[in-house]
Parts: C-alpha cells; structure tokens; sequence
C-alpha cells in the first residue's frame, strides 16, 4: 500500500520515504502495511511482496517467541518505545542471513486505524566493534596477569604455572597446549617446572590444524634456546587479528624474559655465594694468621723484650752500686723505650689475638673491652637497649650464634683499634640493641670523628673501615659511620640467622 494512501501528510510520508534508515508499519494483525525505499533495500524483498506480509516473515525463527512476548507487551501499553527495551533483536532478509537490529516504534492514528511506525537500525557493525573490543579488552587483561605473574614469580615453576595459564585466556574459545623442546638443554628448574605441567605438555611434533583452526605458534626463550612453544588454536577468526597476535607475541616475549631473569638471578646467586665462600675463607685465614703471629709475638719478642728489661733494670741497679751516675741514665732511657715497645706490642696483641666465642656474646665483648690498651682512655660499662624489643627484655636476643660472634668480636676490636690510634678520645663506650631478627653493637666516642671520606674503602694497606663493611656484609648484616654532635658511632647489625647469599653484596674484594 502506497504511504500516501495510509497516512494523511504527504510531508510526513516524503520523509519516511528519503530516510537512509529502514521504516515499515506494522497495523494490529502484525501485516505490513508501508515500507520505505530503505527497508526494500535492507531486507532484499520487492515492496509487492513485503507490503501485505506478515512481520513474522521478517523475524528469524529462533527469534519468534521474543518478538511475540515483546508485541504482546506494546499491545498491553502502546507507547513509544526505544532501544528495544534493552532486548536483544535480529531480522532476516529475504536470501535468510540475519544481522542484529535496534528498533523504535511510534503509535500513530491514520484514516485506516492505528499502526506502529517501527524504525529499524542495523547494529551489526557496531556489535562486531563492540564485540572487538571486549576480545582486545581480554587479551590485554590475559597480558596483564602474566606480567603480573612474571614480576611476582620467585622461581621457575611458579612462574611457568601462572603464565602459561594466561594464555588459557586470551580467548574463551581457544585452546591452548603446551609443548616441549625435544632438543632444548634444559636447567634443573626449568624441566622440573616442565614435568609439573602434567597433562598440558607434549612431544612437539607440529601436527596439522583443523579446517577451520587458526593456529599461532609461540616459541618461549631460555638463554637463546626454544625451551617450549605455546600452541594457541582457535576455530574463529580471532587468532588472524593482527592486534590478537601482537598481544601473544608478546606475552611470549615476557615469558621468556621472566625466565631468563630467574635464570640469570640463580646464577648470580651462586656467584654471590660462592663469592662469599671465598671471602670467607679468606677472612678465617687471616684471622688464623693473626692467631699464629699473635703466638710468635707473645712467646717470643714479648717474652724477650720482657727478661730484656729485667737485665736492664738489673744493670741499672749495679752501676748505681759502683757509682756510675751516668750509665745509669742511660739504662733508665733504655728501660723507658722498652716500655714503649712493649706498649705497643701489647696493643698488638689486642688486634691479633683471637677472642673465645665458646661464651655468650655479652662475655665475649665484655673480654674484648678489657683488653683494651687504655692508656687515658676511659671504658664505659655495657649500654644495653631494649627498646626495639616488643615482648621486653630477653637475655637470649643478647646472643648470636658463635660464628657471629667471631665476627662481631672482629669488627668491635676494629672499631676499638681506630678508637684508640686516631679519635683522640677520653673515653669509649659499647652499645647492644637487640631486636627480634637480629642484633646491633655500636662503638662510641667523644673523640675527633671522621673525615667526611672515611666511609670510602680505604686505602691500599689500611683497610680497616672496609674490612668491618666487608664482615658485617658476608655475615648478612650492615655497618656504617655516624657523627651526633659531640659523639662518633660506628653501628653494625648482625642477624641470628644465617645469611641469605641473594642479599649479600661484598664492600671491596681487593
């Protein structure tokens, strides 16, 4: 039926006729009673025979029961409606394809009785955009939880389980397999990690897609190697997206550079530990040195030095006897230069003689302080603070395993030595802070401090700031130099564990 014979305005019937979208009315009986140029156009039929049709011809049969209810709903309250209350619509074209479709409909009065004008909207391309964008939407996120896993991962295992799982999801409708290098040299780690996929790892042996797969092969690097591929199938179009592909590609290149930074960390941690090792070797040998000079010294030139000034003095005493004035100064000098010789080797023996660490580390310190070769020098007693103890006070936080307290013996007569040679001090004083994980000493004085240099290692031949930097560090702890007004400290903290070799960086080798 003509519009013009349907509607009462030639204008409104020329609009409807120029629209670019497809209009059609639709009377009570559901039959069509008007169709614009464009909605001859849409669903392929010629105007003789979508004029006169039932609307049911226009709907797909799997969508005929949600058009029924959503007329019987406007019949029950006609009045304009968009949007197709948020209900999903499909339409059909005369060769059967169908294409997504958004409606309006208007009641509207004509000479023949009220009729709906139903606007229609083809959706498609914007449901595909839509539909796009939550597809790129979810490979970006499945990318975001393997990131999220490679940054998090601690080992190879943990990380391979949680990244390879975010491929499962890139797309709802892919499968995923895993497959092994049959040729790859694999690390410990990395094959155990392997095994513990289980079911999802195969012999790679490239068999052929499906008809209708898209396949995309997605090899996973270990130091230069193809350690595994992951095989992405999918029965859609999704996998041939160039944007879908970028996505995968890189989420392989991520995995692979997680992995080779585990790789690269477990070595450096056997480095790092064997490093340690040698320097502790090292540093026993040393000590063991001291311990075998210390032992030459005391039983022979201080025990020399010692019956030396006997004699002397009993020189001294017979030329007094025999009237020489004179030689008897010159025994005097010389009993004074020998005292100063065995001053000096006395604070000798202060630095090399090793300290007992079969007792707690309070007696151990306690010794270390008593031979101190004062001199003017003032020793304060013990300073202990408990404050950084939750639980108050614990005689056993005060303690450290005996190869810590070796150590911490070590460093302490270090930091005493330096005390005594160059602060210029008037007196010295230890501190203990135990805390739950671990224990600090502190060495003050009231002497000159420090260059601002000191910190620096020092130079060839005088390594005494860097040798304690290099102890507490072997031992997993921290030492550093600090000024508060009128006081020098030297802190370092020990923990009462053993030392974890990842954390462990060595001051100076040299």
């Amino acid at each position: 039926m003509p519009g013009s014979d349907l509607f009462d305005s030639d204008a409104l019937v020329a609009v409807l006729d120029s629209a670019s979208s497809p209009f059609i009315t639709v009377d009570d009986d559901a039959v069509v009673r008007y169709a614009n140029p464009a909605a001859v156009e849409a669903f392929g039929y010629p105007r003789e025979d979508l004029v006169g049709a039932e609307i049911e011809m226009l709907i797909p049969r799997e969508h005929l029961e949600q058009y029924q209810d959503l007329r019987a709903s406007w019949a029950e309250e006609p009045a304009a409606r968009s949007n197709s209350g948020g209900i999903d619509l499909w339409a059909r074209r005369q060769d059967g394809s169908t294409f997504a479709v958004e409606v309006a409909v208007t009641p509207v009065t004509t000479a023949e009785g009220d009729v709906a004008v139903v606007g229609i909207v083809d959706i498609t391309a914007r449901i595909e955009a839509e539909r796009y964008a939550r597809q790129l939407a979810r490979a970006h996120l499945a990318m975001a939880q393997l990131n999220d896993a490679a940054a998090r991962a601690t080992d190879h295992g943990e990380l391979l389980e949680k990244g390879l799982v975010a491929f499962d999801r890139v797309h709802e409708h892919a499968a995923v397999t895993v497959v092994r290098s049959e040729d790859a040299a694999l690390s410990p780690r990395v094959a155990a990690a392997l095994a513990a996929a289980g079911d999802r790892t195969t012999p790679y042996v490239g068999r052929a897609a499906d008809a209708d797969d898209r396949v995309a092969v997605l090899p996973i690097l270990g130091d230069g190697d193809v350690l595994l591929r992951v095989v992405v199938r999918s029965a859609g179009a999704v996998l041939d997206d160039p944007s879908v592909r970028a996505v995968l590609e890189t989420m392989a290149a991520n995995l692979s550079l997680a992995l080779d930074r585990l790789s690269q960390r477990d070595r450096l941690r056997r480095v790092n530990t064997q490093r340690i090792d040698l320097f502790r070797r090292l540093l026993d040998a040393q000590d063991e040195e001291r311990r075998r000079i210390a032992d030459d010294v005391h039983d022979d030139s201080v025990q020399a030095l010692a019956a030396l000034q006997l004699r002397v003095g009993l020189l001294a005493h017979q030329l007094r006897e025999v009237g020489q004035p004179g030689l008897d100064a010159a025994c005097r000098d010389i009993e004074s230069e020998l005292d100063r010789v065995m001053a000096g080797l006395r604070a000798l023996l202060f630095e090399l003689e090793p300290v007992s660490t079969s007792t707690a580390l309070l007696d151990v310190v306690s010794e270390v302080l008593g031979g101190v070769p004062v001199g003017d020098l003032v020793v304060r007693d013990v300073e202990i603070d408990w404050s950084a103890c939750p639980d108050g006070e614990d005689p056993a936080l005060l303690d450290l395993p005996p190869v810590l307290r070796g150590q911490a013996a070590r460093i302490l007569k270090e930091a005493l030595r330096n005390v005594v040679r160059h602060a210029d001090a008037t007196w010295v004083q230890v501190l203990l802070a135990p805390d739950p994980d671990g224990l600090a000493l502190a060495v003050a004085d009231d002497g000159v401090g420090f260059p601002t240099d000191d910190a620096a290692p020092s130079a060839p031949g005088h390594r005494g700031v860097a040798s304690m930097l290099d102890r507490a560090a072997m031992c997993g702890g921290w030492c550093s130099l600090e000024r508060d007004r009128d006081r020098t400290f030297l802190r370092f903290w020990l923990p009462r564990r053993g030392p974890d070799p990842g954390a462990i960086t060595v001051h100076r080798g040299e």
